[in-house]
């Protein structure tokens, strides 16, 4: 079978700049059970937000901000240690929520740490490796296109 992909547009100063960003839908659906079929003309999910998120192949999880994690009222799962770039690692607590990628019929239940990504980046959300298991990703800096595909 072929790919599902998307393909994001950007010159290579805008790529350097704000980095890979993929078009998702973030939300909570208590109805959604996994290995159903995707249905793009079903409602995506019963409370949730589009956003711009950041891709971040060297985080291993994905990251909400708190904001956003409370305007959808995401329950709290647990707390869980998170280790940065630099520094010891903090206690953060984990919400769950499902991740929509409607270009690449994906419906992914994640468990998100929180975090006040606002304070340091303009974007509410960050996609780590947790996201990306099953997708291929091309990067071409010269170009600024990013390619993020999974297989059908």
């Amino acid at each position: 079978m072929s790919p599902l992909s998307v393909e994001l547009r950007n010159s290579s100063d805008g790529l350097l700049a704000t980095g890979p960003l993929l078009p998702i839908q973030i939300g909570l659906d208590e109805t959604y059970e996994p290995g159903g079929l995707w249905e793009s003309s079903a409602p995506l999910l019963s409370r949730s937000e589009g956003a711009d998120a950041l891709i971040d192949t060297g985080a291993r999880v994905s990251c909400i901000d708190t904001g956003l994690a409370e305007r959808l009222r995401l329950p709290i799962a647990d707390e869980d240690a998170l280790r940065g770039l630099v520094g010891s690692p903090i206690s953060v607590r984990t919400r769950l929520g499902h991740l929509v990628v409607t270009e690449l019929q994906i419906i992914r239940p994640l468990r998100f740490y929180e975090v006040d990504l606002s304070s340091w980046l303009s974007h509410e959300v960050l996609l780590g490796r947790d996201m990306l298991e099953g997708c291929q990703m091309h990067y071409d800096g010269e170009s600024g296109n990013v390619t993020v595909a999974r297989r059908s």
